[in-house]
C-alpha cells in the first residue's frame, strides 16, 4: 500500500522509496543494486549547498546554480545523503554510499547521477502535501507556457515532480484522444480528470 503525501510528510526523513541503481563495478560490469531514497531535511539541504559551494570554488568555477560543477556537486551530495542501504534496519537506515561523495563519483556515471538525483527529487516533492494541492488550472497554465515558449525555461523551472505530472498527464491525454475516450470535454476538464486519477494513485 502506498503512503499518502500526508503520511509521507509526517514521516519526514523516514519516508522512503525503493529504487534500483546501476553501479559500475569495473571488471564485474554494471550491477543493478536495490536501495531506498529518503527526503532530505532542511539541515541536509544546507549541507548540500555548502558542499557545492566549496566544490565549485576549489575547481575555479563560479558557485551558482547553472554552473556545471556546482550542479554536479549538488546532485552528488544529495545522493550521498539520501540513498540508504535497504539491508539496514528501517528505523535506522545506514548510508548506501558509506565512502561519501568520492564513492558516488567513482561508481556512478554522470547519467546515473542525474537519474538517481531526479528520482530523489520527485520523491522529495511527493513527500510534500503541496504537490497534491496542484489544480487542473495550474497544470493548464504550466502546459500553456511550455507550449508557447521559445526556449526550455518554463519546463526546467518546474520541480521534478511537476515535470513528471505534466508529462504523465499529457501522455495520458494523448492515449485518451487516440482512443476517443474523452471526446466531449474541454481541455481543462480532461486535465482535471487525469490529474484526479494520478493523485488518487499516489495515495
Amino acid at each position: 500500500m502506498k503512503l499518502s503525501a500526508l503520511s509521507n510528510a509526517r514521516l519526514g526523513a523516514k519516508a522512503e522509496r525503493p529504487i534500483t541503481i546501476p553501479i559500475a563495478l569495473g571488471d564485474d560490469g554494471v550491477i543493478d543494486t536495490p536501495c531506498v531514497v529518503v527526503p532530505l531535511t532542511a539541515a541536509q539541504d544546507a549541507e548540500v549547498l555548502t558542499f557545492a559551494l566549496e566544490y565549485a570554488r576549489a575547481r575555479g568555477a563560479e558557485p551558482k546554480e547553472g554552473e556545471p560543477l556546482f550542479d554536479l556537486a549538488c546532485m552528488v551530495k544529495t545522493i550521498e545523503l539520501s540513498v540508504r542501504d535497504v539491508d539496514s534496519p528501517r528505523e535506522a537506515r545506514e548510508p548506501f554510499f558509506d565512502g561519501g561523495t568520492d564513492q558516488v563519483l567513482q561508481f556512478l556515471s554522470r547519467e546515473t547521477i542525474v537519474f538517481v538525483y531526479e528520482r530523489q527529487q520527485i520523491w522529495q516533492d511527493e513527500c510534500s502535501p503541496s504537490v497534491r494541492r496542484v489544480s487542473a488550472a495550474d497544470l493548464v497554465d504550466h502546459i500553456t507556457r511550455i507550449a508557447e515558449a521559445e526556449d526550455d525555461l518554463p519546463f526546467v523551472v518546474l520541480s521534478p515532480a511537476m515535470r513528471w505530472i505534466c508529462t504523465r498527464i499529457m501522455a495520458r491525454l494523448h492515449l485518451a484522444s487516440a482512443e476517443d475516450r474523452l471526446p466531449s470535454l474541454s481541455p481543462i476538464e480532461r486535465i482535471g480528470i487525469e490529474l484526479k486519477t494520478l493523485q488518487e494513485k499516489q495515495r
